[in-house]
């Protein structure tokens, strides 16, 4: 599996980002964040390589 293709968790993803779990959970609710899994109850996984394209693509949006 390449680095890119693994699985993070929401507080992972929280980290690597510089925001809280909370912060990450509400983008999920308003389909505002990176692509995400439900891998069963309660249990979310977002793949590292979605995560930077949705940093990437907001990156772009947000160029003045």
């Amino acid at each position: 599996m390449q680095d890119q293709d693994y699985l993070l968790t929401t507080r992972q993803v929280a980290k690597m980002l510089g925001l809280a779990p909370y912060t990450i959970a509400k983008f999920r609710m308003k389909k505002i964040g990176p692509k995400y899994f439900n891998m069963g109850k309660n249990t979310v996984r977002y793949r590292k390589s979605d995560v930077l394209a949705w940093l990437d693509r907001i990156s772009k949006e947000n160029r003045i």
